[in-house]
């Protein structure tokens, strides 16, 4: 089924890698059009700059496409496959940019195999459904800064059972999730996970008929943590990860790129060092000149 916006993270986590994106880097949902195709927000709105975070939380497709004409539809889609998404069985060019919003096809344990990875440092491992099953060499599909770093903001999406204050709740396990509604209301999806556990949860028509106004957020969501809290009934919060190789910098808080002696306002952010690419602030190099 189409897994509408749950593949956001894995694209989010591959341009950490390659070093175009951090969680606080800018990006832009502005009115954009690609040979004809020319994606909208669920909503219809447009916001301007927005951070890698906001896009990512807020589920903005224009910023997901952009960042995928960015990276290519080809190199995606090949991540994609080694993850376990063999549905996906078509050329890029067949889902086009369009595959980041739900273009392609996903089964419920292939996606939810696939956020389990995240967990474990970004090592992709197939499903097994015995406990004594040979065990299958971990091809590593992210880096383990990257993993951490999205799990990090997926876990600041509002919850539907406690929606501004888990953290300070007793017996509430910490969940890392995302939410997808495919084109036409045919399939909500809700993945996510915990110290513990990846769940995945599907709700829709097994004929494929749309079902009016169905959402992720409203449908699928509320039953993800009705799972989770009651697999883990006393709480759980995932170790610290250790040994990561991340750094904290300031960066301009207009272009968010390294600042000058004429960047006045400064914010902070995190980074991957040795992969991160931070040129010197282009935006205040301007002002100055004038």
């Amino acid at each position: 089924r189409s897994p509408g916006a749950t593949l956001k993270p894995f694209l989010g986590a591959m341009a950490m890698d390659q070093g175009r994106v951090f969680p606080q880097s800018q990006m832009l949902d502005i009115p954009t059009g690609f040979g004809g195709y020319a994606p909208k927000n669920y909503d219809g709105l447009f916001r301007g700059r927005v951070t890698t975070e906001q896009a990512l939380i807020t589920s903005l497709n224009i910023p997901a496409v952009r960042l995928l004409n960015d990276v290519g539809p080809a190199p995606f889609l090949d991540l994609l496959r080694r993850g376990g998404l063999a549905t996906l069985d078509k050329p890029a060019s067949h889902y086009g940019l369009s595959l980041i919003l739900g273009g392609g096809e996903a089964t419920l344990l292939s996606l939810t195999n696939l956020y389990a990875c995240l967990a474990d440092d970004g090592r992709f491992r197939p499903p097994v459904f015995l406990t004594n099953a040979p065990a299958v060499r971990a091809e590593r599909l992210f880096s383990p800064e990257a993993s951490a770093l999205v799990t990090e903001m997926l876990t600041r999406l509002e919850r539907p059972d406690l929606p501004t204050s888990w953290e300070r709740a007793l017996a509430v396990p910490q969940v890392a999730w995302k939410t997808g509604t495919s084109f036409g209301h045919r399939d909500a999806w809700a993945v996510g996970l915990s110290a513990g556990y990846a769940i995945g949860v599907w709700v829709g028509n097994m004929d494929g008929r749309a079902v009016a106004g169905i959402s992720g957020a409203v449908q699928a969501g509320p039953i993800l943590f009705e799972l989770f809290r009651a697999l883990e009934p006393y709480g759980s919060r995932p170790a610290a990860k250790t040994g990561l190789n991340l750094a904290a910098v300031e960066v301009c808080a207009d272009s968010r790129e390294l600042p000058g002696p004429d960047c006045p306002r400064r914010v902070p952010a995190t980074i991957i060092p040795g992969r991160t690419r931070l040129t010197p602030c282009p935006v205040q190099d301007r002002k100055s000149v004038v």
